[in-house]
């Protein structure tokens, strides 16, 4: 993979106290949380593990390697098979493959397992790159930390790889909260992975596959125009319940202000009345 090139970055201030409080050094990465992880590579370098499920060699290496920072790196964990959309994103096409993030910029650093020795070194030679260019900010943990518990037992039972675990924890939290936003959005993720992890991707190249199969598909690439324009065509011929109730499911899991979503509902309310 390429070299490290900050060439781009700005230097801020130093920091004297810590830049953030969170639950732990180790975090396990999904779209719920991508936004958080980004913001935290303006103070500190994160290191981002894609991974298969169940895969643990590396990630205890690069794991043992970041405690021993004392706050000043982060890890995210993010299974490649069941973030698809996170791996197109950040272009990984194989697993494990490790890339860092600073100030929002994704950074390859390498692919495969590798050894100790060699994971303390792209760990020391991120962290003095990082330095360099200003980012000298660490992170501490403890009771300050925003913590939600719902979400991250949910975001344990999807590492582990279990999703109909991951569906009930958040099936359990609407059932007290039903109007909950991370809910709702956790949720519909589950439900989609859940739908999608065993289908091959040549069923979206299938005209002869369901609509609604194919319009998951388009999902988990994050093409949610192309997905919305699949089901609204669809509903406007049919009318179909299921197939309504796949749309609005799938507004939850593009976020329902991005504008893909907007222009999808004003269609969809206009084909409803």
């Amino acid at each position: 993979m390429a070299g490290i090139d900050l060439s781009s970055l700005i230097k801020p201030a130093e920091a004297q106290e810590p830049v953030a409080n969170v639950t732990d050094l180790v975090m396990i990465g999904a779209e719920s949380n991508i936004r958080q992880i980004i913001d935290l590579s303006g103070h500190v370098p994160v290191l981002i593990e894609f991974h298969s499920t169940g895969a643990n060699s590396l990630a205890q290496k690069l794991e043992a390697s970041v405690r021993r920072q004392n706050g000043k790196i982060i890890l995210v964990r993010i299974d490649g098979q069941l973030n698809p959309d996170l791996a197109a994103a950040f272009k990984v096409e194989q697993v494990p493959v490790v890339l860092a993030l600073l100030k929002g910029q994704p950074v390859p650093l390498f692919e495969g397992d590798i050894e100790s020795a060699e994971v303390e070194r792209f760990v020391a030679k991120l962290l003095d790159a990082a330095a360099s260019n200003g980012l000298k900010g660490f992170v501490t943990i403890g009771q300050g930390a925003p913590v939600n518990p719902v979400m991250e037992k949910a975001y344990e039972a999807i590492a582990a790889g279990n999703l109909d675990a991951a569906k009930k924890i958040y099936s359990e939290a609407l059932a007290e909260n039903p109007r909950d936003i991370e809910f709702n959005a956790g949720l519909a993720q589950v439900n989609l992975m859940i739908r999608t992890i065993d289908l091959p991707g040549s069923l979206l190249e299938d005209r002869t596959s369901p609509v609604n199969v194919r319009a998951d598909l388009l999902a988990t690439l994050g093409q949610f125009e192309a997905c919305f324009a699949l089901l609204l065509a669809e509903f406007e011929v049919s009318k179909s319940d299921q197939i309504k109730a796949q749309l609005l499911e799938l507004f939850e899991v593009a976020g329902t202000s991005t504008p893909e979503v907007v222009t999808a509902r004003k269609s969809l309310t206009n084909l409803l009345y």
